[in-house]
């Protein structure tokens, strides 16, 4: 089994530091450990664009054109491996906590890559194509998503908000950048040799983890958020019993320092058993399932709600105003907390799908519901991320990630299905979109029941 902590850099953090908490590392001095596991962890996230929806999204043409299927037949398909993958997030998360994320990034990396050959390679019938769907959702938008959820907030306490937003731009930036290379590869190449281009970029991520990402600070003496020396000696019984809440294994939700005169509170860490008894967990799931749900479907049937010539400009402003956004929602939950941006990001939500259900053809109003659309994304991703290891802990942070994570990819399944249903049925989208305004209005009253 791999050391949790690579070689190389414990050398380079048992060099000494002018400033307690922080880490000396050649051509950049003093810096806090934990910015660096944040740029591996953004690399993760990017690299999960493969098994993303916005990353698979640009294939199914060709396998329409290549198999002569519909795009009935496709989605089916997509949604069967989806399903499955979800049934398997909370055993990837179990496997992140008794691995560490370190060695589970480097073999969800390896395996996503194969899995990339495999769709490039040996897809030739249905059943190929669901298990090829299968793996890359299992290992992209499951496994290599699952760990920068689950370190950064590790390494991050009292700036968690900053750290998860400055993490966000990882997926943002995929989902800018994928869908338009993957359909220059696609027109340029074929199909086949844009999934075998993402196997060899995936691969990289194999020795920039193994080279640079730490499991815990803990594991080199560091304290989230670089506060405090590494193995710091307590210079009165307070600050001893400081120094104890401070190591120990659940980890710590607050500064340690020679002022603090209250000893800190440990993070009480739950297990997942636990936490599905906790009627915590089921407000969150709840609101887990609309985001991912609304979101996906309102994204995969953008094109015929506000129309071809509309849609461009929708989704555009979704990601421009997203970007940004990440960043407000990353600095709001730090200094007003998570309940009031995810209340926040449902209440915009609300107007957004409203206004969308007025769209039509006009475009000007498509580009406002989808800013609107993309700052409540980000206000609700960021106000969750921060929100679960707060109230459950991160001792086993990776098998409750992986219990939300399987929430979230099943909505993402089934809501393009039932947005499908309703408007075959209705011959419009305005009930769904007025339904999930409903849904989002009863997410801001869950929501409001969670403690601060």
């Amino acid at each position: 089994m791999l050391s949790p902590r690579p070689s190389v850099v414990v050398e380079v953090l048992r060099r000494p530091s002018t400033r307690p908490g922080m880490c000396w590392i050649p051509g950049l001095g003093d810096v806090f450990y934990g910015w660096i596991v944040l740029g591996v962890a953004m690399l993760s996230a990017f690299l999960s664009g493969p098994g993303q929806t916005f990353g698979v999204a640009a294939f199914i043409e060709s396998y329409v054109r290549e198999f002569d299927w519909t795009r009935s037949e496709v989605s089916f398909l997509y949604l069967i491996g989806t399903c499955v993958s979800a049934s398997l997030q909370t055993s990837l998360g179990l496997g992140i906590d008794r691995l560490g994320p370190r060695q589970s990034v480097m073999i969800f990396a390896v395996c996503l890559s194969l899995a990339c050959y495999f769709n490039g390679t040996l897809v030739r019938d249905k059943p190929s194509l669901a298990f090829g769907f299968f793996m890359v959702r299992l290992f992209g938008q499951g496994g290599m998503s699952l760990v920068p959820k689950t370190v950064v907030p590790r390494w991050f306490v009292r700036r968690r908000g900053i750290a998860m937003g400055l993490l966000s731009i990882g997926w943002m930036v995929s989902q800018a950048v994928l869908p338009a290379v993957n359909s220059t590869l696609i027109d340029q190449h074929g199909y086949r040799t844009a999934w075998k281009f993402w196997a060899a970029c995936v691969l990289v991520m194999v020795p920039v983890a193994g080279g640079l990402m730490i499991d815990d600070p803990l594991h080199v003496g560091l304290c989230p958020d670089g506060n405090g020396g590494a193995n710091p000696t307590p210079s009165s019984p307070t600050q001893s019993r400081l120094l104890k809440a401070k190591f120990s294994d659940e980890g710590v939700h607050e500064v340690v320092d020679g002022l603090q005169t209250e000893p800190t509170v440990a993070d009480t860490s739950l297990t997942p058993e636990t936490a599905l008894k906790q009627p915590q967990f089921y407000a969150l799931a709840f609101a887990q399932l609309e985001g991912a749900l609304v979101h996906t479907a309102v994204t995969f049937h953008a094109f015929s709600i506000v129309g071809h010539s509309v849609a461009p400009g929708f989704l555009a402003a979704r990601s421009v105003v997203g970007l940004p956004t990440n960043l407000i929602a990353g600095w709001s939950v730090d200094h007003v907390g998570g309940r009031a941006v995810m209340i926040a990001g449902f209440g915009i939500q609300v107007v957004g799908l409203l206004l969308l259900t007025h769209a039509g053809d006009m475009e000007w109003v498509a580009v406002i519901s989808g800013g609107l659309l993309g700052a409540s994304s980000a206000l609700v991703n960021i106000a969750m991320s921060t929100l679960i290891p707060s109230v459950f802990g991160v001792k086993h942070l990776g098998a409750i990630n992986g219990l939300f994570s399987s929430v979230g990819v099943f909505g993402s399944a089934i809501g393009p299905w039932v947005f499908g249903v309703s408007a075959d049925s209705a011959g419009t989208w305005q009930w769904s979109l007025w339904g999930s305004a409903i849904y989002a209005a009863g997410c801001v009253g869950v929501t409001a029941t969670l403690k601060s």
